[in-house]
């Protein structure tokens, strides 16, 4: 192929070591050599590796190192050296068939003593075919190998970003050659300079709008015929990209295919999906749709649907509630709208229709509440309720070393001294819910969740907030985030607890480490019956982090559900 672009560096390694080995001293027990080491005169960590040192791996006492390619030519056959090459290229190709860009990374090294040399290679690629006008992506690793090697090839995935991604990729591996050779180049110059040349090879120039990825998109999509809207940069990312057979029968209509693709109907939902701005969020209006119902979602103003595709969430939205009557369905929905588009309280939401489903198990209610004053109301009412169901009387057993570090005050800087209290007993939560209008009552049988009331002036204060830590296990350590810290009626906090909160978290985790930490254990208290039960995490693990749970089968009924517990800021 033609080469139009090239940049390559290397980086060359010999280090040299002394050619015997020390024999390390031995002492006498009773009079009797032994294999035991004298410990008391070695006094570096040269002399201590010897001791470890054995005949199949012996030490090598390193001397000094060489970096220049003369010095690793000559001592490429010498065994008493290691000897080690790094090379990152970045090059533009051609030919009739394809236009290629590629990063490619290779290291190739030989340890003191070894007769073999390892290698390892890395290729990441975007190679444009000509006569089908089609973007392949993708990484081959160890191609030099016949057997083991493995390649991941793409086609006309743009949600990758895959221009973005190699810039990034070349950045990341660019930087110690940069360092190293004090080189004038940034990386972002090489990329844009490759990069260009790459587009005028297939008659593109580099927009001042749209990124590369987006402009290539654009390219794919005007070379197919597809009519698009004025926001389609929102479709790229979106899996799959309409087929050929899908686009046939929507008369090669992005928007169309994308509707037929994830089963979106209707011509109002058509509008909205031509005008959202920022992001589609079609997997939330499914569930939105699963819950309220296709038919009932269609007759909202088209400013409520366009809401529910804008909605950054990682929410889940229970699913189809039967017994909703159409009277309840439009309260829900009125308190679900503003819940969305201002953001917050979409969890309080959702617990209470949880509630709801729970409760009608015992008695019969009705969702009445249709703005803020009276869902507030209702939601503290129905989480009285289903306490008197489902808990008994809740005493939480902390590591108090731990418990007294964080229980320190805190000083601010301009707005006083504030108090973490850890709440321990149903009494607490229950005072604290009532007192900050929240449902953390229902928290008290969560095993992970972690509540400290924050008071501002003293420990009695009612100027407070009510904070939650998570418990978690992520790889063999234990840590504390907080994920949620709010004021009264669930309100989001001023700026003034900012700083305050921030000394918290610092506290909390300090005193996670330092004063030592034990799970923690609960007795419930079931009139003149009590359960005492420990916790441990548990063996599933959600995107690498595992909770808590009761040890006590008769406990882990009402344990609740982590998955997603790793938002900041959701709502009691």
């Amino acid at each position: 192929m033609e080469v139009l672009y090239k940049k390559q560096f290397e980086i060359f390694r010999t280090n040299f070591y002394q050619e015997y080995n020390d024999i390390p001293n031995r002492k006498k027990v009773d009079s009797k050599i032994t294999d035991i080491f004298d410990f008391d005169t070695v006094t570096s960590s040269d002399e201590y590796a010897i001791t470890s040192a054995t005949e199949k791996h012996p030490y090598f006492k390193y001397l000094r190192s060489e970096e220049t390619k003369e010095s690793f030519e000559k001592n490429y056959g010498n065994p008493i050296v290691m000897v080690e090459t790094q090379r990152l290229t970045f090059v533009v190709e051609r030919n009739e068939e394809k236009v290629s860009m590629k990063l490619f990374t290779f290291t190739k090294s030989r340890a003191q003593s070894k007769p073999y040399f390892k290698k390892h290679s890395n290729l990441w690629f975007i190679t444009y075919k000509i006569k089908t006008d089609e973007l392949y992506t993708g990484q081959l690793t160890n191609g030099f190998k016949k057997k083991k090697f493995s390649s991941r090839v793409r086609k006309n995935f743009f949600g990758s970003k895959p221009f973005e991604a190699l810039k990034m990729n070349f950045h990341n591996h660019y930087s110690p050659y940069k360092k190293k050779f004090d080189l004038n180049d940034s990386a972002g110059e090489i990329v844009n300079d490759a990069t260009n040349i790459f587009l005028k090879e297939i008659n593109l120039k580099e927009d001042n709008i749209l990124s590369c990825d987006e402009l290539m998109f654009k390219h794919y999509m005007d070379l197919k015929g597809i009519k698009y809207p004025d926001n389609f940069i929102l479709y790229m990312p979106k899996i799959p990209l309409p087929t050929k057979r899908v686009l046939k029968k929507t008369d090669n209509k992005l928007v169309d295919s994308f509707m037929l693709n994830k089963g979106l109907k209707g011509d109002k939902i058509k509008r909205v999906l031509h005008s959202t701005k920022e992001v589609i969020n079609e997997e939330f209006y499914k569930q939105v749709e699963n819950l309220f119902g296709e038919k009932f979602l269609r007759h909202q103003s088209e400013e409520d649907l366009r809401n529910i595709f804008e909605f950054k969430s990682g929410y889940q939205i229970p699913g189809d509630v039967t017994t909703f009557s159409n009277i309840e369905k439009k309260n829900a929905f009125a308190i679900f709208k503003d819940k969305v588009k201002d953001y917050s309280g979409l969890q309080t939401f959702i617990d209470h229709i949880n509630f709801y489903v729970k409760l009608k198990e015992f008695e019969e209610i009705k969702w009445k509440s249709n703005d803020t004053k009276s869902f507030n109301e209702e939601h503290n009412n129905w989480s009285d309720r289903y306490s008197h169901y489902t808990r008994g009387r809740y005493t939480r057993h902390y590591f108090k070393p731990f418990m007294d570090r964080v229980q320190e005050s805190i000083d601010s800087v301009n707005h006083g001294v504030y108090y973490p209290v850890v709440l321990t007993t149903s009494l607490e939560y229950i005072g604290e819910s009532s007192l900050q209008s929240n449902c953390v009552k229902t928290y008290v049988n969560k095993p992970s969740s972690f509540i400290i009331s924050l008071r501002e002036g003293g420990v009695d204060s009612e100027e407070r907030a009510t904070i939650e830590y998570l418990i978690q296990k992520v790889g063999n350590d234990i840590k504390m985030s907080r994920v949620q810290s709010l004021g009264r009626f669930n309100q989001s906090l001023g700026i003034k607890w900012f700083e305050v909160l921030e000394k918290l978290d610092r506290q909390v985790n300090r005193s996670l480490k330092e004063g030592g930490f034990e799970l923690p254990k609960v007795v419930v208290e079931f009139g003149k019956q009590s359960v005492e039960s420990e916790t441990k995490f548990t063996d599933n693990t959600s995107y690498g982090k595992s909770y808590l749970n009761w040890v006590s089968p008769f406990l882990n009924g009402v344990t609740p559900n982590y998955n997603d517990m790793d938002m900041i800021d959701l709502n009691f």
